[in-house]
């Protein structure tokens, strides 16, 4: 992220953008048959950083795309282009700089990006005020502290798990374990800082 933030802070702040957004593309395409990985993801941080400055520069028109996409004839075709480029483009794992099965595939993975995006966002705008998104929202405001827990309750369930359980099934109850464990122990966390938040303020950060 370090490297993908510079990488957009350089550009957006460049006088001559459409240069470096050629520049940028095509650093991206000559490293797609790198034979390594480069450290800190500089490799992958200039397609990224087109991906922050694409929303940094259109993040006032959030609302006026979530609007044509609630024409249904244009939500449908919106979302046959982008499954159809998905299929097309194949294995798409961008942590190890696999934008997909081209060597052409780094502009479908920025088309992949935009439109993942755009469906989402316009589906949580029009779902905002449902129970469900009111509910994830409240989920989301103590993600990273969700994350941070989970984990190790993770590694203790799969030393404490039957072995002889079939794959599926072990997966299944450890998922469900995980979820309720995490969520028990965030709710004791949010009642540890909501008692003592106003006298250790470092709490309010976690």
């Amino acid at each position: 992220y370090f490297c993908t933030y510079w990488a957009f802070v350089f550009i957006e702040g460049a006088k001559r953008k459409k240069l470096l957004v050629s520049i940028y593309l095509l650093i991206s395409i000559l490293l797609v048959n790198c034979r390594f990985l480069l450290p800190w993801s500089i490799d992958m941080c200039f397609m990224f950083g087109l991906l922050m400055l694409w929303g940094y520069i259109n993040r006032y028109k959030f609302e006026a795309f979530s609007q044509l996409l609630k024409n249904p004839v244009l939500f449908l075709l919106f979302l046959v282009a982008y499954l159809l480029i998905v299929v097309y483009n194949g294995t798409i794992n961008a942590s190890v700089r696999i934008y997909g099965n081209h060597f052409y595939s780094v502009f479908f993975f920025f088309y992949i990006g935009i439109s993942e995006f755009l469906l989402l966002s316009s589906l949580c705008i029009s779902y905002e005020r449902s129970k469900l998104v009111i509910l994830l929202s409240k989920v989301g405001r103590c993600s990273l502290r969700l994350m941070c827990i989970h984990y190790p309750i993770k590694t203790i369930l799969s030393h404490i798990m039957d072995q002889n359980v079939s794959y599926s099934g072990k997966a299944l109850v450890s998922a469900l374990l995980i979820l309720g464990i995490t969520f028990c122990i965030n709710h004791l966390v949010s009642i540890v800082i909501g008692r003592y938040s106003d006298k250790v303020a470092i709490l309010n950060y976690i």
